[in-house]
């Protein structure tokens, strides 16, 4: 009986400090740059640092964004995503109460540094219902139709 009486304050203390270690050792730095000198990792810049309300969260890979970015309001709330496919980015907008605004396909041509929207689009309503939706060809409106 004495010998589970001592486990369990033992046990609590290990599993303190191990979390502690395991999560200093994980804990990645944000906003760092590589050996090379480019933005490597997760980024943030933030409309308010104190109220950690963040603009902006970007993942970076030797410079070139990478994974899922998110843009925020100045209230905090989402109002952008992306998702990063080499150079072809899936988008999505968000109204003010959070519904879906429009998704589409663009492109990112790190040549010319330009962001062209390019594939099909879907605009919603604020009450999330499909309003129109949209073909577009290196920022072009090449086709739409109503209601779909």
């Amino acid at each position: 009986m004495m010998i589970g009486i001592i486990r369990w304050p033992v046990t609590i203390v290990l599993i303190l400090f191990l979390s502690h270690s395991f999560g200093q050792i994980f804990k990645k730095e944000i906003n760092r740059y590589n050996d090379d000198g480019k933005r490597d990792g997760k980024w943030i810049c933030w409309w308010d640092v104190e109220k950690k309300i963040p603009m902006s969260e970007i993942n970076f890979k030797d410079g070139y964004e990478k994974g899922v970015q998110k843009e925020y309001n100045q209230d905090g709330t989402l109002r952008l995503k992306f998702r990063f496919y080499k150079n072809r980015v899936r988008v999505k907008y968000y109204h003010a109460n959070g519904t879906m605004d429009k998704k589409g396909w663009s492109v990112m041509d790190y040549k010319e540094m330009r962001y062209y929207w390019h594939g099909k689009w879907k605009f919603y309503s604020e009450e999330g219902k499909p309003v129109r939706s949209a073909i577009y060809q290196y920022g072009t409106d090449t086709s739409y139709t109503l209601n779909e």
